[in-house]
C-alpha cells in the first residue's frame, strides 16, 4: 500500500530541489567565469576578490529588490532582473578588461 507524502513534505522537497539545482548554476557559471578571467590573463586573487564582492554587493541589494517586489509585483521584479542578466552576460563577453568585466559580473549577481 502506497502511503501518500504530505504536502508539507512535497513542499519542502520542491524547495530543496530548486535550491540545489539554483547552487549547481551558481558555482557552475562561477567556475566558468573564473576560466574565462585566466584564459583573458587577469590575476586570480583579483578575480577572486571579484567574487567576494560581488557577493557582498548581492547581500546588500537582496533587501531592497525584495520590496520592490513587494510593493510593485514580482512579476516586474523578475522581468527587470532578466532583462539585467541578459546585458550583463553581454557586456561579460563583450569587454576583456577587468573592471569592466568586474562591473557586469557583479551586475549579473
Amino acid at each position: 500500500m502506497l502511503i501518500p507524502k504530505s504536502f508539507e513534505y512535497k513542499t519542502k522537497a520542491m524547495l530543496w530541489g530548486s535550491e540545489f539545482i539554483n547552487g549547481i548554476r551558481r558555482d557552475l557559471v562561477a567556475a566558468l567565469i573564473l576560466i574565462y578571467f585566466i584564459f583573458l590573463s587577469h590575476d586570480v586573487l583579483a578575480v577572486t576578490t571579484l567574487f567576494a564582492a560581488s557577493r557582498l554587493v548581492f547581500l546588500f541589494f537582496e533587501f531592497p529588490t525584495g520590496a520592490f517586489a513587494d510593493h510593485y509585483s514580482r512579476k516586474k521584479s523578475v522581468i527587470i532582473s532578466f532583462i539585467l542578466m541578459g546585458i550583463a552576460f553581454l557586456g561579460i563577453f563583450i569587454f576583456k578588461n577587468f573592471w569592466y568585466i568586474g562591473f557586469f559580473y557583479i551586475l549579473h549577481h
